[in-house]
């Protein structure tokens, strides 16, 4: 459906879901398995619109730097870093961050096994 939309439409749509990046609610030690599937699914939607894979790149450092308010954001990540090779194409700071976030989540919260199953699926 992308490919068929006039540039300015994929843009309008692109920029109305980057706006409206989905909240991860309850004690940050929980992490359910639909919030990260939505997470993923918000990711593959602003993937599926932008311009090309430099401008999704450039999307997910700045998300990475500037708009992660929560760190298990990362494990919402995660599988789109791993599956489509991210992780070399981000800035350092952006892969430092991230990486960062993610070791230090499940070290804090061992207990959480969702988040422990996410992080062992690379």
């Amino acid at each position: 459906m992308a490919d068929s939309l006039s540039e300015s439409a994929k843009k309008q749509i692109h920029d109305d879901v980057y706006t409206n990046k989905p909240e991860i609610t309850g004690f940050i030690g929980d992490l359910g398995l639909a919030d990260v599937y939505r997470y993923e699914n918000w990711l593959g939607t602003l993937k599926t619109f932008s311009k090309n894979d430099e401008d999704f790149v450039k999307n997910l450092n700045e998300i990475i730097l500037n708009e992660m308010t929560d760190p298990r954001e990362t494990l919402g990540i995660r599988s789109m870093v791993d599956n489509h090779n991210y992780l070399e194409k981000l800035s350092k700071e952006a892969k430092d961050k991230y990486l960062y976030y993610i070791d230090n989540y499940i070290k804090s919260y061992s207990s959480n096994e969702k988040a422990s199953y996410i992080n062992s699926k690379k």
